[in-house]
């Protein structure tokens, strides 16, 4: 087992990653929604990323821009539960849904702030942010313009990280966008799980996850 997997059983202590709200209920439409909400997190691997960033990282304060759901936030939550999370989503409903913005993570009595309303590249906190999550609007302006805010708010005082999702040949204007920031600061982009990241401390061969599973 490796020192990340390790890691995320002892913060769940034994509880499944998910379980479904009851406020889903037995309605077709939004157990649909869930399931597919989750299966898009779990099956992409993200808890591969955010228990082994989290863990190589220990941040004190963690932000994610674009929280839909909210189990990305779930899970930066329970991997570090001493540290203060903001969430920070534009909308404050799921498309089709009636579902709020971050429903999953809201549920659990956890440190959590949620920044409704927001464009994630006007939420400032210049030299605080050990850990930022960038997975909001995929245009190529907007990842840009997300990236930036990131830097500019990473904590140059300590370690610092920034993670992308979504980069991948099927998101180009993602991969752009990324490509573009990444050259301006003179860092490389680094994979693990199905994120992409830049900072301080790279996480050693040995412990990324296996070929199959870092996609």
């Amino acid at each position: 087992m490796k020192s990340w997997q390790k890691y995320a059983l002892d913060c769940f202590k034994g509880k499944p990653f998910y379980e479904l709200p009851s406020i889903l209920g037995k309605e077709y439409f939004r157990f649909a929604t869930y399931q597919a909400l989750e299966r898009d997190t779990v099956n992409n691997y993200g808890p591969i990323a955010s228990a082994s960033l989290s863990l190589l990282y220990r941040p004190k304060v963690v932000v994610e821009f674009g929280v839909k759901a909210g189990f990305t936030s779930l899970l930066l939550c329970r991997f570090n539960p001493e540290a203060e999370v903001h969430g920070v989503d534009l909308v404050g409903q799921i498309d089709h849904t009636d579902l709020p913005t971050g429903f999953v993570v809201l549920l659990h009595n956890l440190k959590y702030s949620l920044h409704i309303g927001r464009n994630s590249w006007e939420f400032k906190m210049p030299g605080e942010v050990d850990l930022c999550f960038i997975d909001a609007n995929h245009e190529e302006e907007f990842v840009y313009k997300d990236s930036i805010t990131a830097w500019e708010n990473r904590n140059i005082k300590g370690d610092w990280c920034i993670a992308w999702d979504d980069y991948h040949p099927s998101n180009p204007k993602v991969v752009r966008a990324m490509d573009r920031f990444c050259s301006e600061v003179g860092f490389k982009l680094h994979k693990i799980g199905s994120w992409h990241y830049i900072g301080t401390k790279m996480m050693p061969e040995s412990e990324l996850a296996d070929k199959e599973w870092n996609i």
